[in-house]
């Protein structure tokens, strides 16, 4: 008995476990623990049963607060199969995402100048700009954000041809002071021309850009 018990305690000394029993990584559990993994997963991680995984959270005092619970990646994992599950039993909802990627399909489209070709005003900017030797570019993306009808990269500058009935209707003219706002703080110069001015005098326009650099 007394063999035994200085036998065991050789091996506690030693830092061994019996041949019967798993030597578990504690640094390692507490580590994977306190990042958010769950005990299901810690049961496969270290090949032990769940009693023996709490025992241990128990002994070494370990815990953890509820932010570096849902910041793991088991946890993440969960809810995202969580809300994809009632996303699917929501036939309203599943509707109404399908819309949604239709209007981006859209908006990706025309950002990549798939959607339509440049329209007669636009045409009568180009003739002019060209005449005048000065390069630009067509239905340009800015910043993977907006699409301009006319940029000229040499003057960092914007022209947008409106026509007198869209860009008067109110969605289209809140959309369009967004994009003023948003092309002006990138440091870019935006000039707008109505269709009626530029169907007059579409050298006119041109050059009041030239003149306001």
């Amino acid at each position: 008995m007394a063999s035994r018990m200085k036998m065991s305690a050789s091996k506690k000394a030693l830092h061994l476990a019996p041949p019967n029993k798993k030597v578990i990584d504690e640094k390692r559990l507490t580590m994977l623990y306190q990042q958010g993994y769950r005990c299901s997963y810690l049961v496969q991680r270290f090949s032990v049963n769940r009693l023996t995984i709490k025992r241990i959270i128990k002994a070494l005092s370990i815990i953890r607060t509820s932010k570096q619970t849902c910041s793991s990646p088991m946890f993440k994992q969960l809810m995202s199969a969580a809300r994809l599950k009632a996303l699917l039993g929501n036939p309203h909802e599943m509707k109404r995402i399908k819309l949604l990627l239709k209007q981006k399909g859209v908006i990706e489209a025309r950002l990549k100048g798939i959607s339509r070709t440049p329209t007669s005003i636009e045409r009568l900017i180009h003739d002019e700009l060209d005449a005048k030797g000065i390069p630009f570019a067509k239905q340009a993306v800015i910043n993977n954000k907006f699409k301009v009808d006319v940029y000229i990269s040499q003057h960092k500058t914007v022209i947008e041809c409106d026509g007198d009935y869209w860009h008067t209707l109110p969605k289209v003219a809140a959309r369009d002071k967004t994009k003023n706002t948003y092309l002006t703080k990138c440091g870019y110069k935006v000039f707008r021309f109505w269709e009626h001015d530029i169907r007059k005098n579409a050298k006119k326009c041109v050059e009041n850009v030239f003149a306001n650099l």
